[in-house]
């Protein structure tokens, strides 16, 4: 949002108003399917990729590396649409562990991201412009793997991450030791669960309908 200012120019007549979640509709709650030494941990993605704005070349880096060493499998599922790419290219046939697995229905797309052992996100690479949807994927408290850059700052993902419920990959080569940080995050993730409501509703305060409404009703007052 600061950024945003910046780029606009802000003055005290102008209020930027963030996204709006409905934080009880995407909490997925307590529920977490348990984990033997040996069962698949599964990764959602939910959304699209666009060739020179977003793309999922660190992301495919990243699982190739968790399984390499993993005493478990990490299973990257994928939903959105192919928009600019070729399904061959997000189900790619070297890395059986990655699928494509087309468009979602969004009431269908939030049942998913419920579900998830942990949820993906991956910053825009062309600005620095966070992807709307983080704010659904911290609703839901579940675990989160942040494919990042330098130069995006989103303060309720960093909160989220400080709080021990998320995990970023830094721009660079995805080494083993990141890798095994990400192991490390999401064996933990196992163990502690979803965030709990309360920390999802401080995290996201700034996207709460209350929080939202009254950047709008400031506006209105400053018109009239």
């Amino acid at each position: 949002m600061e950024a945003c200012k910046a780029a606009l120019g802000y003055s005290e007549k102008m209020c930027v108003i963030p996204h709006l979640v409905d934080i009880a509709r995407f909490y997925a709650g307590s529920a977490w399917r348990s984990k033997d030494a040996d069962a698949p941990f599964v990764l959602y993605y939910i959304g699209g990729f666009h060739k020179g704005i977003r793309e999922p070349g660190r992301l495919f880096v990243l699982i190739r590396q968790l399984n390499k060493q993993g005493r478990r499998k990490y299973l990257l599922r994928i939903y959105g649409p192919l928009n600019n790419f070729r399904k061959e290219e997000l189900s790619p046939s070297d890395c059986l562990e990655i699928s494509y697995l087309g468009p979602i229905e969004r009431p269908k797309a939030i049942e998913a991201l419920k579900m998830a052992d942990a949820i993906v996100n991956v910053d825009n690479e062309n600005c620095i412009m966070t992807p709307s949807k983080i704010v659904e994927c911290l609703a839901t408290g579940r675990p989160l793997v942040n494919i990042a850059r330098e130069e995006t700052h989103y303060p309720p993902l960093q909160a989220y991450e400080s709080m021990g419920f998320a995990v970023s990959v830094p721009e660079g080569e995805v080494t083993e030791a990141v890798a095994q940080k990400v192991r490390d995050f999401l064996e933990a993730g196992i163990r502690s669960g979803t965030a709990s409501l309360n920390i999802v509703q401080k995290v996201l305060a700034p996207h709460a309908l209350e929080t939202i409404e009254a950047g709008y009703r400031s506006l209105c007052r400053g018109r009239g």
